[in-house]
């Protein structure tokens, strides 16, 4: 949230060969872990 009360928050090393869809992959855990809830209560916060 814009206040840092909730964040989602992950780190990972990969190799450089391996970039090539760890985004989407990435964005997809985080989705997954409630990204998009909490995407939508900080925009109500605005």
């Amino acid at each position: 949230l814009p206040d840092g009360r909730e964040i989602l928050k992950d780190k990972r090393m990969i190799k450089k060969d391996d970039f090539k869809g760890f985004g989407e992959s990435l964005a997809k855990e985080f989705i997954a872990k409630g990204a998009k809830e909490l995407l939508k209560k900080a925009e109500s916060m605005l």
